[in-house]
């Protein structure tokens, strides 16, 4: 058996948290954006345990129309958009393993008090869940995420000096891909693009504030691999910071009554 040198387990060690240092305190300083967010947008997705640190899932709301997110916009972010829609072999042009999808910086417009966009019967609809291969079930309106994707690009400097309010527009990376939409008796066929998921989308709560999670919404949530669509109204509310290198950090948590 391989003897594995013990200076060797110190350097991985010591490499790993210096990694983890680097990353805190690089996203320290001001923030780059602040956020209220409730349950509507970020969902336990583990309560913890004793080896585990408890998670919030970020949501947003994936049946927004997106006519922004064109062959235009796709091909600033380096995507080969040449082939027409039209063409008998559009599908299979933009689609894996021909065209894989990419990293983005992905720019999120939070309207609390906006009314939600209901997606189009011929938008492209939203990746199925990993867990199972079922379609994530939809929440009603009035409870769903008010967080809407209405940009992306390559440098979330240029984003921000184009969205600069840091307390309604959200900044993150993101993976994005470009799909075909079938043309219908409204409209002609297009290349949109598509928002598979942020990174990171989960986010840990400190465990100074795991207790006023737990009073919230109880210990018997449990162990959820995927947030179950909200049904009621949001039991606490969250202030998110993404820092200067856009990784988000919870710094405050509340009950709401």
């Amino acid at each position: 058996m391989l003897k594995f040198p013990l200076w060797r387990m110190i350097a991985v060690v010591l490499l790993a948290n210096t990694a983890a240092l680097y990353l805190v305190v690089g996203n320290s300083g001001a923030p780059d954006a602040t956020l209220q967010l409730t349950e509507r947008e970020l969902r336990v997705t583990n309560l913890g345990t004793d080896t585990t640190g408890m998670t919030l899932t970020l949501q947003w709301d994936r049946n927004t129309v997106m006519p922004w997110f064109d062959r235009a916009k796709l091909a600033s972010l380096g995507f080969d958009c040449s082939t027409s829609p039209d063409a008998a072999d559009a599908p299979d042009d933009y689609s894996t393993p021909r065209v894989l999808p990419r990293s983005a910086y992905v720019v999120f417009d939070y309207d609390p008090g906006g009314i939600p966009v209901s997606g189009q019967a011929d938008a492209p609809q939203p990746p199925q869940s990993s867990m199972g291969g079922r379609a994530v079930d939809k929440a009603p309106a009035e409870f769903a995420p008010r967080l809407r994707p209405i940009d992306a690009g390559t440098d979330p400097r240029l984003l921000r000096a184009r969205y600069t309010d840091r307390h309604r527009y959200l900044i993150t990376a993101g993976t994005v891909r470009p799909t075909v939409v079938r043309a219908n008796a409204n409209r002609p066929a297009r290349v949109q693009g598509q928002v598979l998921w942020i990174d990171p989308s989960q986010v840990y709560v400190p465990q100074d504030m795991q207790g006023t999670i737990v009073a919230a919404v109880g210990k018997d949530v449990g162990q959820l691999p995927l947030p179950a669509p909200l049904r009621r109204l949001p039991r606490y509310e969250v202030t998110l910071e993404y820092g200067s290198r856009w990784l988000p950090r919870v710094v405050g948590i509340k009950i709401l009554k």
